[in-house]
């Protein structure tokens, strides 16, 4: 079995003790977390000399849902993305 390694976006709501709890249960080698001004930087950073992209990311929630995992972990050639939101939270 191949190990699975999260990386958790965090828009800010998730608190140091929630943090703790992931750490707990998942495992302090599997889980890691990014924070909304890191990740953005990042991302704007792999978007230079791309302004439409860029004010794509800048100025839409969906920007930054589809392009910041993208340059998360530039080394990892596969990895997989969810939104929990969407995908544990909300009815359809």
């Amino acid at each position: 079995m191949d190990p699975v390694e999260l990386l958790l976006h965090s828009d800010g709501s998730i608190n140091q003790s929630e943090k703790l709890l992931f750490l707990s249960r998942l495992g302090e080698s599997n889980v890691s977390f990014v924070e909304s001004s890191s990740s953005k930087e990042k991302t704007m950073d792999q978007l230079a000399g791309r302004p439409n992209c860029q004010n794509f990311r800048t100025n839409s929630i969906w920007g930054i849902e589809f392009l910041d995992p993208l340059f998360s972990l530039l080394a990892d050639t596969i990895s997989f993305y969810i939104d929990s939101d969407i995908l544990f939270i909300r009815p359809f």
